[in-house]
């Protein structure tokens, strides 16, 4: 509330705005300080005043006086009044006292910012921002792929598919073969001597034994079995190598020969008292018997 005692009246505004309205009004300026600016908040004031109209002093006025918007030249901003206008405060009435003068209030301090204008406020808001964008693309926080659909084949191709004929089961190889066991082995050589020796062949006679021991398979001629000494057991034998003759069970490219080969390497004859009647070879006896080369793996 302005006191008659007082010859103006003041007036602070913070906006240029209101400058300008204030001044149309036939308000003056006195000073202005702080600029005006919304994105980081505005710490502009002007402090105006006016002839209090209740005032009841002497109305006169010495020393320069502040400029108002009608004594403008065409054309000039509103901010150049506060850059022209020195500032000045009330002036004291001759026929009043000095306690009675008036005088201008007290500038009050720079508005505060919004707390949205704060710079801390800004940094937080950066960093979430950059949060969130990194989890968007990053996926999950586990980071887990996303899920990936299978395809599901049609209707066509699974009818093209069933009705497809099977493919032949492939043929085991060699390495495969179930390998000869010791008594099959010596099975197959005993029956095939005993075979031909009651088909009345007389080296067969002589056989003593036959045994299979680390692939080799030995077959023991006693001629005295045959009721031959032995020059005239050697003599009636048609075969130079005695293996030839004992190892015929492995010679040929038959089921029996091929089972046997996986476990027989080489077939051994000789007489009971030691001497050598020959050795071959699993490849060799089939060679002889098959005039070829024995396959891989028998």
């Amino acid at each position: 509330m302005v006191s008659k005692k007082d010859e103006f009246e003041y007036q602070t505004v913070r906006r240029m705005k209101d400058l300008q309205r204030y001044l149309e009004k036939g308000w003056e300026l006195v000073e202005s300080s702080g600029k005006e600016n919304w994105v980081w908040g505005s710490d502009y004031k002007a402090l105006l005043r006016r002839p209090n109209p209740k005032y009841v002093g002497s109305a006169s006025r010495t020393g320069p006086q502040p400029r108002s918007a009608s004594t403008l030249p065409p054309g000039e901003p509103v901010a150049a009044v506060a850059a022209t206008v020195p500032p000045a405060g009330p002036e004291a009435s001759p026929l009043s006292s000095p306690s009675s003068t008036s005088q201008p209030p007290a500038a009050t301090t720079g508005a505060q910012k919004p707390w949205y204008m704060k710079w801390w406020v800004w940094a937080i808001g950066v960093f979430l921002l950059i949060g969130v964008i990194g989890y968007a693309f990053g996926g999950g926080r586990d980071g887990t792929p996303a899920a990936t659909s299978t395809p599901t084949p049609s209707p066509k191709a699974s009818e093209a598919e069933t009705e497809s004929p099977a493919s032949p089961a492939p043929e085991p190889s060699p390495a495969a073969a179930v390998v000869a066991t010791n008594e099959e082995v010596v099975s197959a050589f005993q029956g095939y001597l005993s075979e031909r020796a009651s088909a009345g062949v007389v080296i067969a006679k002589a056989v003593s034994s036959v045994t299979f021991d680390a692939g080799v398979v030995r077959v023991v001629f006693d001629p005295a079995l045959a009721g031959l000494d032995t020059a005239t057991f050697q003599s009636l034998s048609p075969f130079d190598n005695l293996a030839e003759f004992a190892g015929t069970p492995i010679a040929f490219a038959d089921d029996e020969g091929q089972h046997l080969r996986t476990a027989v390497t080489s077939v051994e004859t000789l007489l009971v008292d030691g001497t050598s009647l020959g050795t071959l070879t699993s490849a060799e006896l089939y060679k002889i018997g098959t005039g070829s080369e024995m396959p891989a793996g028998g």
